[in-house]
């Protein structure tokens, strides 16, 4: 009796040989479920040998791929948001889109235009296009900017923030030294937050700097998010005419001119 079931068993799964001129296969079985052949290949004159794998072994080898690339996405995410975190003003490292104050139609349509620039995000990206907050302090300007690049880091592109005076501190120290190295990351990220344009002092000099920041970006398809306490024709007025018009082609602009909510 034990002899007829080794020679049933033999049959179900026959060890089976085959030869080509990459490898050899030894069939020493098939799968139950899927049905697929198992066993070994061997490549000729080495010493490397593989698994057949059947459909079932595939698939989950595939399963394991995209649960691994989806980890890593993840992991790739949150170190980009916590890097542009960093980069904020403690007060606005906790805001987003959904504690913005609404108290009237300006907040309204600016809260209803940073959602749908996050929605669009990646085809505006492509075309390189930004938003420009012109209008009076204390309405909420540097908080949309800034949940905007929360939600743009959150995707996996890294987002910078700075504020204008600080960012021509930086041009400044750092122009007897390796003033490219320092300026590129302001250059090069998917996003830059350029914060409260308009408070720094005017000059030859900072026109030259903004208008070459600001031109390698556009030239490169790199949108900005601009914020600054001036009306629309103040801003026109006050800046050098080719950092205006490359501000006014690449930005759409949003107008608040609320009260301050600093004042409620």
């Amino acid at each position: 009796m034990p002899e007829i079931q080794a020679k049933e068993a033999t049959e179900q799964t026959p060890t089976t040989f085959h030869s080509s001129g990459d490898a050899h296969e030894i069939i020493t079985g098939r799968c139950p479920v899927c049905k697929e052949p198992l066993g070994k290949r061997y490549i000729p004159f080495s010493s490397l040998t593989y698994d057949i794998a059947c459909k079932c072994m595939r698939d989950k080898a595939e399963q394991e791929r995209a649960r691994e690339l989806e980890e890593k996405c993840i992991a790739t995410c949150r170190k980009l948001l916590n890097t542009y975190l960093r980069t904020l003003p403690e007060i606005y490292k906790a805001v987003t889109l959904y504690n913005y104050k609404e108290r009237d139609e300006d907040t309204r349509n600016a809260l209803g235009v940073a959602r749908r620039y996050v929605v669009k995000w990646p085809e505006l990206r492509k075309e390189g296009k930004g938003l420009l907050f012109c209008g009076t302090s204390g309405n909420g300007k540097t908080h949309l900017s800034c949940a905007i690049g929360r939600e743009v880091a959150a995707m996996g592109y890294t987002v910078r923030y700075i504020r204008t005076a600080r960012l021509l501190r930086i041009i400044k120290d750092a122009q007897l030294g390796n003033l490219e190295d320092t300026i590129a990351p302001f250059e090069r990220c998917s996003l830059l937050i350029l914060d409260d344009l308009g408070k720094e002092k005017g000059s030859d000099w900072v026109n030259e700097q903004l208008n070459e920041l600001i031109d390698c970006r556009t030239a490169n398809k790199r949108p900005m998010i601009v914020t600054c306490n001036m009306t629309p024709e103040q801003f026109a007025s006050d800046y050098d005419s080719a950092i205006v018009d490359r501000l006014n082609s690449s930005c759409y602009r949003v107008k608040l001119e609320t009260e301050s909510y600093r004042r409620l």
